[in-house]
């Protein structure tokens, strides 16, 4: 039995040194498992135990075969994962099964030709991880933060997966942004002078570029959380910000990009989740998508009137623009024809819908129906975060509940921020379906362009591919 143990240790370290020699640790130093890998070492695997134990990430994924959702998921998250995530070492899949027995577990994941670690039904949740459903998919980042959660159809993507590959090069790897401030604090701002201008966020003195300078710190004032980077540092012009530069700075509110500045690199916003306004004060700069990727609470940037590279643009790194001298707020007074229908409607709550929106998501769903209180928590969530200050998407929930008490004591449980029509407050649209939940994506003209499940259809890939067509 001794020998045994001690052959069981050697393999175990043997794989982590694997692990170790073929990519650079991200979790902890000199290709330690980072917290989150430490616990998850502990998990009783059915299948593919070897996990990637340096990853930054984890995706932990819930469900079993005898669930519909997850088996109509499995096919498109098996694929995915061998083409995307199977060979990049920052990224790692964990699915915690939740079939009756090891034996369908394993079948289920043999079906598909898994290559991603299995946790047996009874192997443990190290992570503490919890849902009321599932298919659901949780992102951990390898200190055991927990960082979003929710169905995978919008989780587990190729957008989500670009945004979480994006951000770890956008930090260097390191996880950390050139101004790491978990709160409004003074700060200071790294930066290097490269051939006679000033690059903002700068990790290192190792550009490589030519009349590069070693790395110096510009004092900033970040007391209330509103960064403003300046014009010039000691009269050197700030020309760029470096990739990744203020990625998960969450003590940053707001920031004010000066007019100097001509070109800004990828993720350099990224997940700031605290960031709720900024402003251009020049004309576009050079930048890849994906700027303000996880960015939160951002619904707007505002740019200058008088700039000609923002003429005629509505959007820039898909957030809608103000222009300097116009509200913020994203309403009109002009009314389409889908609009005029629904003024017609006896609204519960938040009557003042949005009446010049592209596309109107009308959502039929009741308290008293299961799949219904499952799905309503992510929908309230993902529209206050991600649709409430959009101008072309409006969603209109419209209750099949027994009486206006119980509805109204629905959609403040869960403090929605859209408009909810009465249970019998009619149905000007005339759209019907035989169960519920229900979504319907009406354009503007009153035509019906898609129905189905809002777990399938309120999505933020389904937003944005509206977005894209506007």
């Amino acid at each position: 039995m001794r020998i045994r143990q001690m052959l069981l240790v050697a393999l175990v370290l043997g794989c982590a040194c694997a692990f170790g020699a073929g990519t650079k640790e991200l979790g902890g130093k000199g290709g330690t498992p980072g917290a989150a890998a430490r616990k998850l070492q502990t998990c009783d695997f059915l299948l593919n135990k070897g996990f990637k134990k340096n990853a930054k990430y984890y995706l932990c994924l819930f469900s079993a075969s005898r669930c519909g959702p997850c088996r109509r998921e499995m096919p498109r998250i098996a694929k995915t994962y061998a083409e995307s995530l199977k060979n990049d070492p920052n990224i790692e899949l964990i699915h915690f099964s939740r079939d009756q027995n090891d034996e369908k577990a394993l079948a289920w994941a043999k079906e598909h030709n898994v290559k991603f670690p299995v946790v047996k039904p009874t192997g443990g949740n190290p992570l503490d991880l919890h849902t009321r459903g599932i298919p659901h998919l949780f992102i951990v980042k390898s200190d055991g933060t927990l960082i979003e959660e929710g169905h995978p159809a919008s989780l587990f993507t190729d957008e989500k997966i670009r945004e979480l590959k994006a951000a770890n090069r956008g930090a260097g790897g390191k996880g950390k942004s050139a101004l790491a401030v978990e709160k409004t604090t003074d700060a200071k701002l790294p930066y290097e002078v490269v051939d006679g201008t000033v690059v903002i966020g700068k990790a290192t003195g190792r550009s490589g570029r030519r009349g590069s300078s070693k790395q110096k710190y510009f004092e900033v004032e970040l007391s209330s959380g509103e960064l403003v980077i300046p014009d010039d540092i000691d009269g050197v012009p700030v020309r760029s910000i470096e990739s990744g530069a203020f990625s998960d700075c969450k003590g940053m509110v707001s920031v004010t990009i000066p007019s100097s500045v001509t070109s800004i690199g990828r993720s350099a916003f990224s997940f700031c989740s605290g960031l709720t306004n900024v402003t251009m004060c020049g004309e576009r700069p050079d930048a890849p998508s994906g700027l303000f990727l996880g960015r939160g609470k951002l619904k707007t940037i505002r740019v200058p009137t008088n700039a000609k590279s923002w003429a005629g643009m509505k959007k820039w790194q898909s957030i809608p623009l103000v222009f300097d001298g116009e509200s913020d707020s994203l309403d009109s007074a002009q009314v389409s024809a889908t609009a005029e229908k629904l003024k017609g409607c006896d609204f519960l709550l938040n009557k003042r819908f949005k009446k010049n929106a592209k596309y109107y998501l009308c959502l039929f769903s009741a308290s008293w129906c299961p799949p219904c209180r499952a799905e309503m928590p992510r929908i309230a969530k993902t529209y206050a975060e991600s649709l409430k200050n959009d101008p072309n998407i409006e969603l209109i929930h419209f209750s099949r509940d027994q009486n206006d008490e119980k509805a109204l004591a629905w959609a403040k449980e869960h403090d929605v921020k859209f408009p909810v029509v009465k249970p019998n407050g009619g149905n000007p649209l005339d759209l019907h379906t035989r169960g519920i939940p229900h979504l319907f994506i009406v354009d503007a003209d009153g035509k019906l362009v898609e129905g189905g499940h809002p777990m399938r259809l309120f999505t933020e890939d389904k937003f944005r591919e509206l977005n894209a067509g506007d």
